[in-house]
């Protein structure tokens, strides 16, 4: 098993040949939810009863800093479509700000100083962990990403939930 914690501190090159080398891409198709999941238990580490989940999903964040920006708060990348992403996870400006707002995690600040907040890397790891502990689904912000990485601990992938039972009564 690979020590994530090596991981972070390694340059981006070294980190991004590491998840191409070391990585088999995990795909969304009919026939390989499961290789998914089992993807994601490989990237996070060994799933022991007496794990902590907490921990475990940080490493599953700090894995996927790696993944979309080599760990780098200071990054912005525009996409095909025009729009920025932004930090270590790049986030879009609206998702953040609709966390941040969603989470009151800067209820005092003005609108352009929680665009400061996009930058910090530490922040963004935190509104991360709280937007997974809220609703493990939400590793679809990162959907490309997670095809690389897989899936954080809790969640489901795609076709999993199309094959669930419905809830409710």
């Amino acid at each position: 098993m690979h020590d994530i914690h090596r991981l972070i501190h390694m340059s981006s090159r070294y980190a991004a040949a590491f998840l191409v080398i070391c990585g088999q891409p995990a795909t969304f198709g009919e026939t390989d939810c499961a290789a998914a999941g089992d993807r994601a238990a490989a990237v996070s580490g060994a799933r022991r009863s007496d794990a902590d989940p907490a921990q475990t999903l940080a490493q599953w964040i700090d894995t996927l800093a790696i993944a979309e920006s080599g760990n780098r708060e200071w990054i912005a990348h525009q996409d095909r479509d025009g729009g920025y992403n932004y930090g270590c996870l790049q986030f879009r400006e609206r998702t953040f700000r609709h966390f941040v707002r969603k989470f009151n995690l800067a209820p005092n600040a003005e609108p352009d100083a929680v665009m400061n907040l996009i930058y910090d890397c530490a922040f963004q790891k935190r509104l991360a962990l709280r937007m997974l502990r809220e609703n493990p689904e939400n590793w679809k912000h990162w959907k490309k990403t997670v095809r690389q990485i897989g899936l954080p601990p809790g969640a489901i992938a795609a076709c999993d939930a199309d094959t669930a039972p419905p809830s409710g009564n």
